[in-house]
């Protein structure tokens, strides 16, 4: 078994290879891979992600790709002031779902 791991960012349209890495799995390779995607993709209006379902591609996109609500723009029904930055979806496929394969898709509205 190999302890070596790949990961590849490609626009989905174009076929554009963004990144691709090779590395030891753990988490700078997740966050290089991610930040160079995001550096890539963010001067854009509107992104859609997908990921596979790795906790850590979510984790390091979160913490990117979030920005703070003022708190004059929460509510009760949905008090929190983090969220995905405007014209952002997300995409993660559930990984528990074996059977019937199912993906998630998380907007920014």
């Amino acid at each position: 078994m190999s302890e070596g791991w790949t990961i590849h960012f490609i626009e989905r349209t174009s076929r554009y290879w963004v990144d691709a890495q090779a590395g030891l799995k753990n988490a700078s390779l997740f966050e290089s891979g991610v930040k160079t995607a995001w550096d890539w993709a963010s001067p854009s209006e509107w992104i859609r992600w997908f990921t596979d379902g790795e906790r850590r591609y979510g984790k390091v996109l979160w913490t990117l790709a979030s920005v703070y609500l003022p708190s004059c723009e929460t509510t009760d029904t949905y008090p929190y002031r983090k969220v995905w930055r405007e014209g952002l979806e997300v995409a993660i496929k559930v990984k528990g779902s074996q059977g019937t394969p199912r993906v998630e898709w998380i907007s920014s509205g």
